[in-house]
C-alpha cells in the first residue's frame, strides 16, 4: 500500500485520546496517598517467623512476616526500595528481637482470617534499618512518579480529543 492511498479516519484520534485517558486513571489510582501520621502508629518488638517475599497491589513488592509474640502477620511494602537485603537480615537474625512500628488497622485475610498489618519502619539488631522518614520519602518519590505519568497521559489524551474535533470540524477539501 502506498502512501497515496491513505486514507486518514479522526476517530482514530478519539480512540487514542480515550486510550490515553485511560491510562492516565489507571495510573492515577495506582498512587497511594499517604503512609499513616506516625503518631497512629504501634511500636512492636518480637522474633520474626514466617518470612516470605510478596508482590501486593500494583505490583508494588515486599515482604511479609510474624512476630513470635504476637498473632498478626506483618506486610513491608517497599515502594521502591530496595528490600532484599533486610529479607536476608530478618533470615538470619537467630532469637535476636526485630523492632518494627506498623498501623494497628490492616487488611483482614479472608482467607485465613488474620489481620496483615502495614509496617512503616523496621530496625534489624545488628543489620539494616528502615526509618519511617525513608519510608516516607520513597513513597512520596513513587507517587510523584505516578502522578506524572498520568498528568503526561491526560494531557496527550485530551491533545489527541482535540485533534479528533479539530478535524470533524474542519470541512472536507
Amino acid at each position: 500500500m502506498h502512501l497515496t492511498n491513505f486514507k486518514f479516519n479522526p476517530i482514530k484520534l478519539l480512540a487514542l485520546g480515550i486510550t490515553f485517558i485511560t491510562f492516565s486513571a489507571i495510573f492515577f489510582l495506582a498512587a497511594y496517598g499517604a503512609p499513616a501520621e506516625r503518631s497512629e502508629l504501634i511500636d512492636f518488638h518480637g522474633k520474626a517467623s514466617n518470612i516470605k517475599e510478596t508482590r501486593g497491589k500494583y505490583g508494588v513488592t515486599g515482604f511479609e512476616f510474624m512476630l513470635e509474640t504476637e498473632s498478626q502477620n506483618f506486610r513491608f511494602e517497599a515502594h521502591g526500595m530496595e528490600h532484599s537485603h533486610l529479607v536476608k537480615a530478618l533470615k538470619k537474625l537467630g532469637n535476636e528481637k526485630v523492632r518494627i512500628l506498623a498501623h494497628p488497622n490492616g487488611e483482614l485475610s479472608w482467607f485465613s482470617g488474620l489481620r496483615k498489618l502495614p509496617v512503616y519502619a523496621i530496625t534489624i539488631p545488628g543489620g539494616p534499618q528502615i526509618s519511617y522518614e525513608q519510608f516516607s520519602r520513597a513513597w512520596a518519590e513513587v507517587n510523584s512518579l505516578s502522578q506524572q505519568i498520568s498528568g503526561a497521559s491526560a494531557a496527550i489524551g485530551f491533545i489527541f480529543i482535540l485533534l479528533y474535533f479539530y478535524y470533524r470540524a474542519k470541512p472536507n477539501q
